[in-house]
């Protein structure tokens, strides 16, 4: 007897939201964009992901968060959905 996974979601249909990719959140993306792009080799189709956070990367956030130095000054969710879209080829867009 095969069992088919039960489709919850339409991923054409959906969009999957992150509220603050800071300290939790910046993690929480690494990890949902490498799924994504593992279910996208896959043959699988998956959903377009969308950041909100308003801060901006601050000096302080360079010690436990996922920015760089170059980063500095510039809106966190646009910095990191360039930077995951860029290396995981998977629409990632930022507000």
């Amino acid at each position: 007897m095969t069992i088919s996974p039960v489709r919850v979601i339409d991923p054409e249909k959906t969009r999957l939201v992150l509220i603050g990719v800071g300290g939790t959140g910046g993690y929480v993306l690494q990890q949902v964009a490498r799924l994504l792009y593992s279910l996208r080799e896959q043959g699988r189709r998956i959903p377009s992901v969308l950041l909100f956070d308003g801060d901006v990367v601050e000096q302080k956030n360079l010690l436990r968060q996922y920015f760089l130095e170059q980063d500095i000054g510039r809106k966190k969710a646009e910095v990191l959905a360039e930077r995951y879209s860029r290396a995981y080829g998977i629409d990632i867009a930022a507000y």
